[in-house]
């Protein structure tokens, strides 16, 4: 059992940095970085069943395309983001909020 929280620490500290990684790109204006590594932070998000968090990461590939005048591309990442959150909601309301609105 130990093994597998260790694991799954380990796999958080990961997922984690390679989002961050992505959030380094996106400041540097480096969108196509930025998407890569968000893109791949999400896959192992969804990996981990770690709704919220993957959650915030299509509202950042949501940013990244309305940084680059992609608006259709934009909004459709909003709607996934929102349909997931909406989903998410339905159990645990709190977690749901704070990754649709971090400032809530």
């Amino acid at each position: 059992m130990r093994a597998n929280n260790t694991t799954k620490h380990y796999l958080s500290i990961i997922n984690w940095e390679t989002r961050k990684i992505g959030s380094i790109y996106e400041d540097l204006e480096k969108y196509d970085s930025a998407w890569n590594y968000f893109n791949q932070s999400l896959q192992l998000y969804d990996q981990a069943n770690d709704q919220v968090a993957g959650i915030e990461v299509i509202n950042n590939l949501g940013d990244i395309y309305r940084r680059t005048g992609r608006y259709r591309d934009a909004i459709s990442k909003s709607n996934e983001a929102l349909a997931r959150a909406n989903k998410r909601r339905q159990t645990r309301p709190k977690e749901t909020a704070a990754a649709i609105d971090p400032a809530h």
